[in-house]
């Protein structure tokens, strides 16, 4: 079956595109490399063949058309794959709970499931370190990053494979986005400082008795049990602390939140660069401690 298709007029800066090829550039060049009228020899696309007419002029010189053909027809079976994707989902998810992920799971569509137990930069899949295109590594490196506990992501076409990945489980070297780093870095600076706050003025504050207690007279040593009581309060502001006959009151804990709060997208995307040339928990966990650390806990003891 022949179908005839008419590329149109294509802007010097690759405006346009060839449609049902894709956005890349090879394909492009492909079709510019045809002269005005030209006819170009059949391409096989799924169970068809498409004929490229150049129906419109433009100027500038492209590579042939036969050196990009190759990739063309890679770039059909890549559509394929994406377009066959929902019906294979179940099936691949099956496979890699199962265990299943080394073989071939649909020859006709190239599909091949993997495994991926591991997504921090510094430990990727193997099959990902087959891509030398930096910029294409990166694209899939992100998709990885991205990708959440459990889910079947979308084919990486690596050679002529479309690898469909299967993230088994998130490690603690996962990278989250930001939206949701901000909320638990502010709840965790909270809690902090909160701790901090609660612990320094219980060692100064002393005992509230019914009868007269010196001033001099400073509280003892909290077992754990009594810290731990006030770090999970000292958040609200108040906290009363009860040792059997001793009473003891903080009360209008105030915490500075101002460096937090006003942590921006810009900040942490500055500091995931740095993954780039430093592990993922010493860079990023001191980044975090470096907000946390940078303002000060106003504590009012009565």
């Amino acid at each position: 079956e022949y179908i005839p298709f008419q590329t149109g007029f294509f802007e010097p800066g690759y405006q346009s595109f060839v449609p049902g090829f894709g956005y890349d550039m090879d394909f492009k060049r492909s079709a510019f490399a045809l002269k005005y009228g030209d006819i170009s020899e059949p391409v096989r696309v799924n169970d068809g063949y498409v004929i490229m007419h150049l129906a419109e002029r433009r100027s500038g010189y492209l590579p042939s058309y036969e050196e990009a053909k190759g990739r063309v027809v890679e770039e059909v079976k890549y559509q394929k794959a994406l377009k066959n994707l929902p019906k294979v989902v179940k099936e691949i998810s099956k496979d890699a709970r199962d265990g299943e992920v080394s073989g071939v799971l649909k020859d006709r569509y190239q599909l091949r499931v993997q495994a991926a137990t591991s997504v921090s930069r510094d430990n990727l899949p193997p099959f990902v370190q087959q891509i030398m295109d930096p910029a294409k590594k990166e694209k899939t490196v992100n998709r990885i990053l991205k990708g959440k506990e459990g889910s079947v992501l979308k084919p990486l076409y690596i050679g002529d494979t479309a690898y469909v990945l299967w993230l088994s489980r998130v490690e603690e070297s996962f990278i989250p986005e930001y939206e949701s780093i901000k909320p638990e870095v502010v709840s965790a600076y909270i809690r902090e400082k909160a701790q901090e706050a609660a612990y320094a003025a219980l060692l100064k504050v002393p005992p509230l008795r019914m009868d007269n207690v010196p001033a001099s007279q400073k509280v003892g040593p909290f077992s754990p049990e009594d810290l731990k009581t006030v770090w999970e309060k000292a958040s609200e502001g108040s906290v009363y602390i009860d040792r059997g006959d001793d009473l003891y009151y903080i009360n209008n804990i105030t915490i500075d939140t101002t460096v937090v709060d006003n942590m921006t997208r810009e900040d942490y995307n500055t500091a995931r660069d740095g993954l780039h040339n430093e592990k993922f928990n010493s860079y990023i966990t001191s980044w975090i401690e470096q907000r946390r650390n940078a303002s000060k806990v106003k504590v009012y003891v009565n």
